[in-house]
């Protein structure tokens, strides 16, 4: 396309962007001025109320409880913002890869000062319903042509347009942004000296009479300029190799060896990647371009709740819910005030004999002090008695208006969730478990905010993934920042053929920052972000901290073995000296004594332990000794009463009697004469004889 060409599309992408957006844009400069909202600026004032009051002189006081609610959100989401984590997929990535990845975001993070750039779209989202901040390159210092990736801050959220028709809530699927800013006359001269007097003090398209100058005009002396991001679709075809891999025609064509994959391709099929152009405009001229080397536009945005109700675009925070109600508080303590402040001193009663001739002293008695007042306390004539003077009871506060204070105060916490525990105040609950569950359910009424944030920073851990081997394709050193915060080495070498290499004999728990502790090579393998909601490290560590103190007051005795984890855990300063230096005392400076005890008992132990098993081996031997003489006995009674059972039991008598003879030593002969009369008696006594009857 020409430069014309761009310069149309970008007006007329332009114009439909500003078209969508007309409605919310003036919702969000109210809101952001609702919650800015002072004594001094009265924007929680509607001109209605303000003005009739202010020119009668009442007083129209500002009580701006809705920054507060504002707060809570937001500065819960500074202690704990979600972190980005990489992790594995296919393609060769490796674990150990992925952590370096990782590693190497959060030093981008650390190096830009994203908290600043988060923290700043956190509150317009809040507050007015979005934030933004953008991903870009830069020079990695003036003497070197190496690039390094970078956050920035966008401090309004009004100068940036988005495609309106993207689909996904992260905005990845955007073909086009805006991003205005405004840049003093004499520094774009200098910048930008071809274009001098090109460009007026307008808008940054067009001329002041162009149809599209739809944006006020910017600071005196300042030219508006605008970086455009143009998103492409361009065709391509991806060959599968006989090694698996797969490689675009357009990379192979770069290399010079589009012959050689088209020849060794397995199969392919036509598909459609994206391109992206940075383009930089002012009036009617494209004074810079470049492409840009990721795949998306570089816009990351945040959004608290967003509606699209009968074709009409609205987004909002926090602050809108509670506009109402802030203003009845503000109005009924403003009447509160001027009802019991528009009152008179308290005035005396008291009749006109008792002050006669002490006029000096009661005309002044309701704004002065006097230690004594003198009154008549009888007539002329002495004879009745004048009572005395009185104080008129002074005004009470209304209670109507003490009850619609309180009233609006509680409209405010119903609509935002956020109750008395959420402000850390005393409420209704009492035990430790009620005021927890009450805080977590206002944390659970403002989350969204929380999640969307999560959902940003996970599109910019994205679009860093995706630029990381396009901005560091050349062999280079760099750093990375742990978890922990502590830093490290890698070395980037796009040449290699795996996704990691460590360094041989590299201790990983004590290596010095400047050592290259693993080499990287971040073309190889696929990757996914996600981002982890919850405690920020430091939280973590608070509370490791914490544990840890409580373990080592009840057992003093695992100091030796825990306390060094104690002090890394621990955030005042030498802390991690402290617990370098008990560790090399633990490993080094132990008594002798002990470590020789230690080894003889570990010598001794293995010894035992090897007798212990030879004797269960003899033990086993000798048990299936046992059993097989067991075994052998009831084998030889079994084959023996076997024997026997075919023997006649007469042909036994003799050897009987024999054996007997022999164990008395008597002679058979009488043993076998004993034997039969001892028969024959047992026999009479079974079987007695009959007597005869007896003689009568």
């Amino acid at each position: 396309m020409t430069d014309e060409e761009i310069i149309t599309e970008a007006k007329k992408r332009l114009k439909g962007a500003i078209d969508w957006e007309a409605y919310f844009r003036t919702n969000f400069r109210f809101d952001k001025r609702f919650d800015a909202g002072d004594s001094v600026n009265n924007y929680m004032w509607p001109d209605t109320l303000y003005l009739p009051r202010a020119n009668i002189g009442k007083p129209c006081l500002t009580t701006n409880k809705v920054h507060q609610h504002v707060l809570q959100v937001t500065n819960d989401a500074r202690q704990n913002h979600p972190e980005v984590k990489i992790r594995p997929i296919d393609g060769g990535a490796t674990f150990k890869a992925s952590e370096i990845l990782e590693g190497i975001t959060r030093h981008i993070f650390y190096i830009s000062n994203a908290d600043d750039a988060i923290d700043q779209a956190t509150n317009d989202m809040v507050v007015g319903g979005i934030g933004w901040w953008r991903v870009t390159t830069a020079y990695a210092s003036d003497e070197s042509f190496d690039q390094d990736i970078r956050l920035e801050r966008i401090s309004d959220a009004m100068s940036v347009y988005l495609d309106p028709d993207i689909k996904q809530l992260d905005g990845s699927d955007a073909m086009y942004g805006f991003l205005f800013k405004d840049m003093v006359r004499d520094d774009f001269n200098k910048t930008y000296p071809d274009f001098e007097n090109e460009v007026d003090d307008s808008a940054a398209l067009g001329t002041s009479e162009n149809e599209y100058n739809w944006f006020a005009r910017p600071h005196e002396n300042h030219v508006r300029v605008v970086e455009y991001y143009r998103r492409m679709e361009v065709k391509d075809k991806l060959h599968l190799l006989a090694d698996g891999s797969l490689v675009h025609e357009s990379e192979a064509k770069k290399a010079n060896v589009l012959k050689e994959v088209r020849a060794g391709s397995q199969k392919s099929r036509d598909i459609m990647r994206h391109e992206v152009e940075w383009l930089l405009m002012a009036g009617d001229h494209i004074i810079d371009r470049a492409p840009w080397p990721g795949s998306t536009v570089p816009l990351v945005r945040v959004v608290g709740e967003e509606n699209v109700i009968d074709g009409i675009l609205d987004r909002k925070g926090l602050v809108r819910a509670m506009i109402d109600s802030a203003r009845m508080y503000n109005v009924m303590n403003s009447a509160a005030v001027e009802y019991v402040g528009g009152q008179t001193k308290t005035n005396w009663l008291v009749s006109k004999e008792a002050t006669e001739g002490l006029e000096q002293y009661w005309d002044d008695a309701n704004i002065k002090t006097f230690s004594v007042l003198f009154y008549n306390a009888l007539n002329d004539a002495g004879e009745q008695t004048i009572p005395p003077p009185e104080r008129i009871a002074p005004p009470e506060y209304a209670p109507g208006y003490r009850d619609a204070l309180a009233q609006a105060s509680t409209d405010m916490m119903g609509v935002s969730g956020q109750f008395e525990a959420s402000f850390g105040q005393q409420s209704n609950e009492r035990s430790g478990k009620a005021i927890n569950e009450r805080v977590r359910n206002g944390n659970n009424s403002t989350f969204h905010f929380i999640n969307n944030l999560a959902v940003g920073i996970r599109y910019t851990g994205r679009i860093i993934l995706d630029l990381i081997p396009k901005v560091y394709d050349t062999p280079r050193v760099m750093k990375i920042l742990g978890q922990d915060g502590r830093m490290a080495t890698v070395a980037l070498d796009p040449a290699m053929q795996q996704a990691h290499s460590e360094v041989p004999g590299m201790d990983y728990e004590s290596f010095s920052p400047q050592q290259i502790a693993v080499a990287i090579n971040p073309q190889i393998g696929k990757y996914d972000v996600q981002a982890d909601v919850g405690p920020s490290f430091g939280t973590r560590r608070m509370e490791t901290f914490n544990a840890l103190s409580s373990i080592l007051m009840q057992n003093e005795s695992l100091t030796p073995i825990i306390g060094d984890l104690l002090f890394k855990a621990a955030d005042f300063p030498m802390a991690d000296e402290i617990a370098e230096r008990m560790q090399e005392h633990f490993n080094s400076q132990a008594d002798p004594a002990v470590q020789q005890a230690q080894q003889t008992l570990a010598q001794q132990h293995q010894v035992m332990t090897a007798q212990a098993q030879e004797i269960e081996q003899l033990k086993s031997k000798a048990l299936t000794r046992e059993m097989q003489k067991e075994i052998d006995w009831y084998k030889a009674e079994t084959d023996r009463a076997k024997v026997m059972s075919s023997i006649d039991p007469a042909a036994f008598i003799p050897i009987i009697r024999q054996q007997v003879s022999e164990m008395l030593g008597v002679p058979a002969n009488q043993l076998i004469a004993a034997h039969m009369m001892e028969n024959s008696q047992m026999i009479q006594a079974a079987n007695p004889e009959p007597q005869p009857p007896a003689q009568g």
